[in-house]
């Protein structure tokens, strides 16, 4: 089976926008305001590295809103601003297509990337060698500490590129169960092919070894001592050697560069393929369709999910213009559940009580509504109109 394809994409131009939004606006100063941040940094006492790590952690939009536990995204070399941003704005757009949920992101800084980030001691390289105990310090301080201050669920994705993709796919092949699913960029194949070839081998020489997934790419444009020169033999290596059972691609770039932008978008979407609930299949499945989606997602991937606001929104919608006033009820009742504290949910329900003709009923959604936002002006008008009426 030929794991690897050549295919051309470009990036996003939302993305971009939003990438570059959120790199001004990232810890700096307005002229008349206070300061615009979109996450914290922390610092951590590291005894196994012997060292203070600085570590950069983005809540998702809606965290401190409720008290769901939520996937992690590990993002190596975290502290280059434009990697961090690029996966927390990809992240985002994403749920926001219904593609991947949200996600907790970890940026991980990198001060000696010469010693963490090799696995293999490389001449002319002094220091170099000691990946094995960076991966210790991620597997027995930072997830615990992440796992112990933040609301987590037993799901994360370890992100890496160039030199750190590297040791992404290193800790892919030495500590695969650390993480749930991994994403490599340009892995820097090339400082070490013999080295890593061997470790291939020696990880899956038994064909009943399971393995989480994992995606790879590099452009044809690469560097081509660390990463091209190496890609022919660690992809054949690949493929003769990963069981069936083990999801992974390799994909082929045209004219990306080194470290291609789009990585985090198709890397997400591979791990997170079959996550979106078909548009067409909304009124034709029904909310038991919907519900029954989420429900395979979270057997699948082992967390509970929340059914997407939008597509409970468009669901009863729908069944709203179709005059459909019990399923639309259903939905809406359905949203309210599952986002307690949204007052949409309580206004579509009451407005669709409305307009079946359940006075009663709307009123006491109408003012449910204002209980959660005394402000929402809509179901004040609409509450006004009811009491005039029955006067």
């Amino acid at each position: 089976m030929d794991f690897t394809r050549i295919i051309e994409k470009s990036a996003l131009s939302l993305l971009l926008v939003v990438l570059a939004v959120c790199q001004n606006v990232y810890s700096q100063e307005t002229s008349d305001s206070n300061d615009i941040t979109i996450g914290k940094t922390h610092k951590i006492e590291s005894k196994i590295l012997s060292e203070e790590r600085t570590i950069s952690v983005y809540l998702p939009i809606g965290y401190q809103d409720n008290e769901l536990g939520y996937p992690v995204m590990y993002v190596l070399d975290g502290s280059f601003v434009t990697r961090l941003m690029a996966a927390v704005s990809t992240m985002e757009h994403l749920d926001g297509r219904g593609m991947v949920p949200q996600m907790i992101v970890i940026g991980i800084d990198a001060p000696n990337t010469r010693r963490d980030y090799f696995p293999t001691e490389l001449e002319g390289r002094p220091g170099s060698g000691q990946a094995d105990n960076f991966i210790k310090f991620l597997g027995e301080e930072l997830k615990p500490w992440v796992e112990n201050t933040y609301r987590t669920v037993p799901f994360d994705i370890l992100y890496g590129a160039s030199n750190s993709g590297l040791l992404t796919v290193y800790t892919y092949l030495t500590e695969s169960d650390l993480f749930s699913a991994y994403i490599a960029a340009s892995p820097s194949i090339g400082w070490c092919t013999e080295f890593i070839l061997e470790k291939i081998s020696e990880k899956f020489n038994d064909s009943a070894k399971v393995a989480p997934p994992i995606y790879m790419n590099y452009a044809t444009d690469d560097i081509e001592s660390i990463v091209l020169s190496a890609m022919p033999e660690f992809v054949s290596s690949l493929e003769s050697n990963l069981p069936e059972k083990i999801r992974w691609e390799m994909e082929i770039l045209e004219n990306a560069g080194h470290v291609p932008f789009i990585t985090f978008q198709n890397g997400l979407e591979f791990i997170f393929t079959g996550w979106k609930y078909p548009d067409n299949d909304l009124t034709l499945q029904g909310l038991e369709g919907l519900q029954n989606h989420y429900k395979y997602l979270e057997e699948k991937y082992r967390f509970p999910i929340r059914i997407p606001l939008g597509n409970l929104t468009d669901l009863g919608g729908d069944y709203f213009r179709d005059e459909k006033w019990s399923e639309a009820i259903n939905v809406f009742k359905a949203y309210s559940s599952e986002y307690p504290t949204s007052e949409r949910a309580v206004y579509y329900l009451a407005e669709t009580f409305n307009r079946k003709g359940d006075i009663d009923s709307a009123k006491i959604y109408f003012e449910k509504t204002l209980e959660i936002d005394p402000n929402f002006t809509r179901a004040k008008e609409k509450l006004e109109q009811i009491r005039s009426s029955s006067e």
